[in-house]
């Protein structure tokens, strides 16, 4: 099943709806890429169709939420990118843990002494942005580390002192749950 909903949707609805439309019957293709510690994505086509709602297509835009089952279950996916041809769309979206973590933003962000659920959960806990995500880590090193006008996303992972680059870890998603253990 593949559902999409507007960028406006919560969370509760996302998790308890199928979507405004189901596309299964205008989906030429899909692929999900994920990769250890790196990319989780969706990359997706759908025909265009006058047997489908013209509402259905004016949802496939930038910021969209597709909800996609995938062989570990149901995984959640914004629209980060499209192209329309004269037969299809083609979509490129990022798991909801990336596109998240993209939009909240670390302003004076300073882990100090903590272990690796300490350190993810006070990134989380002191940022701006939408809170959809939960976090968790097992890791016991204890470190610090200082993030400044950062994205989560960069704290986490792109930057000199990432939290992959103090703690380490593997990272491992699943619906709305980031972990790195």
């Amino acid at each position: 099943m593949i559902g999409i909903f507007n960028n406006k949707t919560t969370k509760t609805d996302l998790t308890t709806c199928n979507g405004e439309y189901i596309l299964d019957s205008i989906c030429t293709s899909y692929e999900i890429t994920e990769e250890l510690n790196g990319e989780y994505s969706l990359d997706i086509n759908f025909l265009i169709s006058d047997k489908v709602n013209k509402v259905a297509y004016d949802l496939m835009v930038n910021d969209s939420l597709l909800k996609v089952d995938d062989e570990y279950g149901i995984e959640y996916f914004r629209i980060a990118k499209v192209a329309k041809t004269k037969k299809k769309y083609e979509i490129f979206a990022r798991h909801i843990t990336i596109s998240e973590t993209l939009k909240m933003f670390c302003e004076d962000v300073r882990p100090t002494n903590l272990n690796g659920q300490g350190a993810i959960s006070w990134i989380f806990d002191n940022s701006r942005g939408n809170k959809w995500i939960e976090v968790t880590s097992d890791i016991t090193n204890v470190n610090t580390a200082y993030y400044k006008n950062k994205t989560v996303y960069e704290a986490l992972f792109d930057s000199d002192n990432s939290f992959l680059t103090r703690w380490g870890g593997e990272v491992y998603r699943r619906g709305f749950r980031l972990s790195i253990n």
